[in-house]
């Protein structure tokens, strides 16, 4: 499965309700590459608490509007918000790669890191804990 791993800064797009993600912008190119799955993890930097952390999963992409910067939504979305579980705990390798360097985002995932996103997801599928209204907004520039 092609997961797509980014860093997030803030919380607000995935709108974690509905799981659209693009309402606001966020990421715009980057959602028109071709993935089966998404990860968002907190930045270093990230605020509400989100560093460091999965923030939200999508898995089976519907893409909406233009093919450059299109609007996505998910057949399932799981936001976990800064109630994610540490990158760090859950994918050593994966977090070393996008932490330790300049990396925004991440399609080609070395075999480890295939591995170790292989099951993030496959406890996604088996903890569908439905999405979760946030009063965050922020909107992207």
């Amino acid at each position: 499965m092609r997961t797509l791993v980014y860093k997030m800064t803030h919380i607000g797009d995935p709108d974690p309700a509905t799981g659209s993600w693009g309402g606001t912008g966020c990421m715009g190119q980057v959602r028109g590459y071709q993935f089966d799955a998404v990860i968002g993890i907190g930045g270093t930097s990230a605020i509400g608490g989100i560093a460091g952390k999965i923030v939200w999963i999508g898995t089976g992409p519907r893409k909406n509007g233009s093919s450059l910067q299109p609007v996505v939504t998910f057949d399932r979305f799981f936001f976990h918000g800064n109630r994610g579980p540490s990158l760090h705990s859950k994918a050593p390798k994966l977090a070393g790669h996008m932490y330790q360097g300049r990396v925004r985002v991440l399609l080609d995932l070395s075999p480890d890191e295939r591995r170790e996103v292989a099951l993030i997801l496959a406890k996604a599928r088996h903890a569908f804990s439905g999405p979760v209204s946030l009063r965050v907004k922020k909107r992207c520039r």
